[in-house]
């Protein structure tokens, strides 16, 4: 097999791709053989025909483009990776020469990404302040898990309901005088101020008491997804079937001694105190990090070309689409449990699939600006993990993967990683040492596990 490349026009390239002689005779005779035991030739017996005769039944120009077939694929895979080509779309594939002792000739034409204008990605200005974690923020995470661990107890019957108590209510909705569908319910939670059943419902039920019954008049919103109920006025009669409030337990050493490892709520309150500080500083982190990738891609030019858009978005809508489906959910009946319109959802994933392409192609040419190596180890490691999940070896799976034409692009994702540790390295420093001591400690945990 060989193959001779042509530059065309701005970043369309022509391959002539040759399959030996010999292969193209194996796949001729084979085929001769399928489609003897396939086609019915008066006189003979399904495969005994011989060769002459299947010829003159279904053309010899048929059995030699038949023979072709499943030879171009792996040629053209083959010659993607010994060029090291990455097409953003399937070829153009022309016959060059198909004839029986002959080498199989054929021209793939492909399209390449297109060329990328950087513009600014190092020292960037973007804040590396880190802002210090508050005494009131420690009290407000205390206080939510004091919140966490308190008791529900019920109330007497004659202490009537307050802000934060749970109620259990029966309820019946009436519009104009007649009980509407869907505005009935029996033993349900509802906690007061929560905010979960439509405005004006919750604050009317704060002063009830167990076992007795109230009218609430609300209005359904003008967005309600109940279309008869949008801006309409109704009544509720609802009976209180029990009240439970929140009994708090003392923020005391015993509280620290009852929730963490910590025998004095000081002890506690500091662990908290650090493990915000921590919190922060990984929220921050993701947050620049993305803000240097934003930037960067924003700071560059180049004209995406549809094909590579449209097949991003179609990769974003499948994965969607088998997301919803492990939940037992459509897309459709998403879009409506969410009030939108599908047209005005797939629309919001094209946006994100032209940024998407955009930011690969931008990170990939800074890749090549910078001469950022391929990172074989990390490669090595995807492989390995394919192989095992495959249960073969990696040799066999870097072979599909280049029989397909797939090495190259896998390739490219995996040094993307690359080159945005490259651009924190660039642009925010402080980020690249925490990530560091961070995947640090990451592995000396892994290796005290490992001992114990």
């Amino acid at each position: 097999m060989g193959f001779k490349l042509e530059m065309e026009e701005k970043n369309r390239v022509t391959l002539q791709i040759s399959v030996d002689e010999e292969k193209y005779e194996r796949s001729i005779q084979s085929t001769l053989k399928k489609l003897g035991r396939q086609v019915n030739i008066p006189g003979f017996r399904k495969g005994k025909a011989p060769r002459h005769m299947v010829e003159r039944h279904v053309g010899k120009d048929y059995i030699l483009d038949e023979a072709a077939q499943p030879l171009i694929a792996p040629a053209y895979f083959a010659t993607l990776s010994e060029a090291e080509l990455d097409p953003i779309a399937p070829p153009e594939v022309d016959f060059v020469q198909v004839e029986e002792g002959q080498e199989l000739i054929f021209t793939a034409k492909i399209q390449l990404p297109p060329d990328v204008e950087l513009g600014a990605y190092l020292d960037l200005a973007i804040d590396q302040d880190i802002p210090d974690t508050t005494e009131e923020q420690v009290e407000e995470e205390l206080k939510r898990r004091q919140e966490s661990y308190a008791r529900m107890v019920v109330l007497e019957q004659d202490i009537p309901a307050e802000d934060g108590d749970t109620v259990n209510i029966d309820f019946v909705g009436y519009k104009d005088g007649i009980a509407f569908t869907g505005g009935t319910g029996e033993d349900v939670n509802l906690v007061l101020g929560s905010g979960t059943f439509i405005p004006g419902f919750e604050e009317q039920l704060i002063g009830a008491a167990t076992g007795e019954s109230v009218q609430v008049n609300v209005t359904f919103p003008e967005e309600y997804h109940q279309e008869d109920l949008r801006d309409q006025p109704v009544v509720f009669e609802v009976t209180v079937n029990s009240i439970k409030r929140k009994e708090l337990v003392p923020l005391d050493d015993e509280f620290a001694k009852d929730v963490s490892e910590f025998d004095t709520l000081e002890e506690y309150r500091q662990d908290i105190k650090k493990n915000l500080a921590e919190d922060l500083l990984k929220r921050l982190n993701q947050e620049r990090r993305a803000e240097v990738i934003k930037i960067a891609v924003e700071n560059a030019q180049v004209d995406i070309p549809l094909v590579m858009v449209e097949s991003r978005y179609q990769m974003m809508v499948e994965d969607m689409k088998a997301s919803l489906s492990q939940q037992g959910m459509t897309l459709g009946q998403y879009c409506q449990y969410f009030g939108m319109e599908p047209e005005t959802f797939m629309n919001g994933f094209k946006s994100e699939a032209e940024k998407a392409v955009k930011s690969d192609l931008v990170l990939d040419a800074i890749a090549e600006a910078e001469d950022i190596a391929w990172p074989e180890d990390d490669f090595m490691e995807q492989m390995k993990k394919v192989a095992e999940a495959r249960q073969c070896s990696v040799e066999e799976v870097v072979q599909r993967f280049r029989d397909h034409g797939e090495l190259l692009g896998l390739k490219k994702s995996i040094r993307r990683e690359s080159v945005v540790k490259f651009l924190i390295s660039k642009n925010l420093p402080d980020l690249l040492d925490y990530e560091k001591s961070d995947d640090h400690e990451k592995s000396d945990s892994t290796e005290d596990s490992e001992q114990e």
